[in-house]
């Protein structure tokens, strides 16, 4: 498959508070961003929780297609009713920050892989249970 991935991601330039290292200082400038400025993530944690009233499915193993810099990917992971999650993005320097929000969230790292992936072709390993597209679906142009 031609890669149609735009130049943007190729050495995209991210806002800080995407920037997540082993500082604990960069996780909470995300989390700001997040339960704070944008609310966001109670949006997110209350679909989730919803979702998993309506399924009593074990062992899922989810993409999240489009996962920036994995936060949603780190959370999906933290459930014990999730075996495994992929981050499918194709930004480098989003995923830079993914192991760290993993660490910060304790998440165990048999249950995230990153694949660097698009919309078009997610390179999935695997059969998944769940696609997920929390906050990449207006990337997602009418052609892909």
């Amino acid at each position: 498959m031609e890669n149609t991935i735009p130049k943007r991601f190729e050495d995209e330039k991210i806002a800080d508070h995407w920037q997540v290292t082993e500082h604990q200082n960069t996780f909470d400038k995300l989390m700001q961003h997040l339960q704070v400025k944008t609310h966001f993530y109670y949006g997110f944690m209350q679909s989730l929780e919803k979702f998993f009233e309506l399924t009593t499915e074990t062992n899922l193993v989810i993409a999240d297609i489009g996962g920036g810099v994995g936060w949603s990917t780190a959370i999906l992971a933290k459930n014990a009713r999730v075996k495994k999650v992929y981050l499918v993005e194709p930004s480098l320097n989003r995923v830079k920050s993914f192991k760290n929000i993993c660490n910060h969230l304790n998440v165990p790292q048999k249950k995230v892989e990153f694949i660097n992936g698009s919309f078009q072709d997610f390179k999935l390993p695997e059969k998944v249970d769940i696609i997920l597209m929390c906050a990449a679906i207006h990337h997602c142009h009418v052609d892909y």
